[in-house]
């Protein structure tokens, strides 16, 4: 199995080689309207901004949740100017927001790029191997790769979780333990019934890197999820949630991505929502 994690000395490795790579930089927080000012202030040398909330998602739509995947036009206008060829590396990488550059992952996986890796630990681990920063932009455009169809990484929507839920199927919210509790004063807050509090933010380490697997093995294992087993995934908009398909995938299992998540379940009223607050 080909890793979709790549390190920094490797990644400068890579860079010196006859390797094609192409550098996205992909920085986001929900409620910041823009990180492109962090971009300018130094990323890695020739890498693009990727803005996700207009490019790797299209507009939020109620009972598609927050965030769905963008249209297959927007990719392949997004693959050109960020110059992506068939035989291309792709790195994708953040500041401190890893799960936007695991959407990212996700996105392009999906879409049908063959080589996307992830850097681990982002922008620090860059610096500390040595990594220099700059703060020119690329030119863009020229890229080749043909996007013909999507699909290529699996997704699901509210009544597939719903069947594996009823299944006894491992179903994991991946968003903050506060979030999977819910709030007392918002009916519509909370989890979907029967699926398990496993946030994202607890397979990285504190150094910002994805924890190592022996780690992440047992933090599943603790889940009762089984090797090789379909895992099916949610957040709150399906960003939190690609990060924890990333780290599953690394260890082979065979992640469902529900891009919908909360923010598409509780948007039905016809969904049930569960809480646990307690007093």
């Amino acid at each position: 199995m080909n890793s979709s994690i790549i390190e920094a000395r490797d990644l400068l490795s890579l860079l010196g080689s006859n390797t094609h790579v192409v550098l996205l930089d992909v920085r986001f927080a929900p409620g910041e309207p823009s990180r492109r000012d962090r971009y300018v202030a130094g990323h890695l040398p020739g890498a693009h901004y990727v803005d996700l909330p207009t490019e790797l998602q299209s507009p939020a739509d109620g009972v598609r949740g927050a965030r769905p995947l963008p249209a297959i036009d927007t990719l392949r206008e997004l693959v050109h100017l960020w110059g992506i060829h068939p035989n291309s590396t792709v790195v994708v990488y953040s500041d401190d927001t890893h799960s936007a550059a695991a959407r990212a992952w996700f996105v392009l996986r999906w879409a049908g790029i063959p080589d996307v890796r992830f850097l681990n630990g982002g922008l620090s681990a860059w610096i500390d191997a040595g990594g220099d920063v700059a703060t020119d932009e690329p030119a863009v455009g020229g890229g080749t790769v043909q996007i013909e169809k999507t699909g290529h990484l699996p997704v699901i929507d509210a009544d597939d979780i719903w069947n594996r839920v009823k299944r006894g199927v491992p179903v994991l919210d991946a968003r903050t333990p506060a979030a999977f509790a819910g709030d007392l004063n918002d009916q519509r807050s909370g989890h979907i019934p029967g699926t398990i509090s496993a946030p994202s933010s607890a397979l990285l380490g504190s150094d910002g890197r994805l924890l190592p697997k022996s780690e992440l093995r047992d933090r599943f294992a603790a889940l009762s999820i089984e090797r090789d087993q379909h895992v099916a995934l949610y957040c709150g908009g399906g960003v939190a949630a690609s990060f924890a398909a990333l780290a599953l995938s690394e260890l082979g299992y065979q992640p469902e991505l529900f891009v919908g998540s909360f923010s598409a379940w509780a948007a039905d009223p016809n969904r049930p929502v569960e809480q646990s607050v307690h007093h």
